[in-house]
């Protein structure tokens, strides 16, 4: 791969700093839907 614009990830330990070292530039964002589970589940 040359390039990776965007990674979409769940909460897996370590997944957002792996994305960083392994493809420098890249962003991370954490999945929308199960921030969203996660949010519910504590309410």
């Amino acid at each position: 791969m040359k390039w990776i614009g965007l990674v979409i990830g769940d909460w897996v330990k370590g997944l957002s700093k792996a994305v960083k070292r392994l493809f420098p530039g890249t962003r991370f964002q954490w999945c929308r839907v199960h921030k969203m589970r996660n949010v519910i589940q504590k309410v």
